[in-house]
């Protein structure tokens, strides 16, 4: 935990919040339709990635994906997983940004072709470089 720059690390036993969200943005762009989430059951535990009790995001809220596409672009990152916490008031936390996640789970509960998205972007991304060349 030295190593982890900033005077406050929180962990996810301290964060008071009702639902974990994980939205994945490609290219600055939230897919709002595969947007998924996770709550607390009998304790403070939830997760997001390969959890086959995830559940479609339905919430609508655009400053939820307003927030996870000003962090996008805070890190320059292209494409991500990106988890925030919602607190009982309605705000966000960040939790993490995951740059490599398992999909399987996140298909099946949203119908999104993820892959799809990706691969679609990825090869956009590839052609800019090779037309500079």
């Amino acid at each position: 935990m030295e190593s982890v720059p900033g005077d406050d690390i929180l962990a996810q036993e301290f964060i008071d919040f009702e639902i974990l969200i994980r939205v994945i943005v490609i290219g600055f762009n939230s897919i709002k339709d595969a947007t998924i989430y996770d709550m607390p059951d009998k304790d403070w535990k939830c997760s997001v990635c390969l959890n086959p009790g995830i559940k479609k995001y339905t919430g609508g809220n655009t400053a939820l994906f307003e927030i996870e596409e000003k962090t996008a672009r805070f890190f320059n990152a292209k494409v991500n997983f990106i988890d925030f916490f919602q607190d009982r008031k309605g705000g966000f936390i960040l939790n993490e940004i995951n740059t490599a996640c398992n999909l399987f789970f996140h298909e099946q509960v949203s119908g999104v072709k993820i892959n799809e998205i990706i691969g679609d972007f990825l090869i956009k991304e590839a052609e800019k470089i090779i037309k500079k060349r």
